[in-house]
């Protein structure tokens, strides 16, 4: 290809398998014959490979003369009308990134504020809990660590899971209301009338000496 100034007639294929025909001129810049190639074709900030090189910014002030074929590679967003609506999409998406940038040091200067509001309730919640409920929880987080460290941290949160079952059931009962299940009384007492398995045994055992 020599670097003069008549025109030359490139081959650019498409991902899509077409193939389309540009002529500029041997004086041209690639950056021109992108350009070119951007307009002929109504592709979006196309990109375009000669044998196998992408030809970046760099190159854009190189000759079209010193390509070493005349057979490009050119890919992009086929159609303008999805190209300009994804676009739009990303301008859309960079104008909220910029303006949640913009809120987030308003949004940082009222975060002392509302710490400082919150203290009273936090102080005046915490006073209402009994000493001995916070000592309870300290002992637990020091047996949490102590299981974390020995690798037992799984079958400790198990055991304190079971333990709140056993303790406190799964439904919310009035002092002095026993449920229904035994095992979440205290002395395993059953309620009135529930049919134990000593009551079955008993009516066997009497069962058969009646028999006898």
């Amino acid at each position: 290809m020599s670097a003069s100034s008549t025109r030359v007639t490139l081959t650019v294929r498409l991902f899509d398998g077409s193939e389309h025909l540009i002529t500029a001129r041997a004086s041209d810049t690639v950056g021109h014959l992108h350009q070119i190639i951007a307009t002929q074709l109504a592709l979006l900030k196309p990109t375009i490979s000669c044998e196998g090189e992408v030809l970046t910014a760099p190159a854009f002030s190189t000759l079209v003369s010193t390509l070493p074929s005349c057979e490009l590679r050119a890919w992009s967003m086929r159609y303008s009308r999805y190209a300009v609506e994804e676009e739009e999409r990303r301008k859309h998406v960079r104008a909220r990134a910029d303006s949640t940038a913009r809120s987030a040091p308003i949004l940082l200067r009222d975060v002392p504020r509302l710490i400082i509001a919150a203290i009273p309730v936090v102080r005046d919640a915490a006073n209402q809990v009994p000493l001995g409920s916070w000592l309870r929880l300290a002992l637990w987080l020091m047996l949490s660590i102590t299981a974390s460290y020995a690798e037992l941290l799984g079958p400790w949160l198990i055991a304190t899971a079971t333990y709140l079952v056993w303790r406190f059931g799964f439904s919310d009962r009035e002092a002095g209301e026993e449920s229904a299940y035994t095992v979440f009384n205290r002395g395993l007492r059953a309620l009135p009338g529930q049919l134990r398995a000593e009551d079955v045994q008993r009516d066997m055992l009497m069962g058969v000496g009646g028999a006898m």
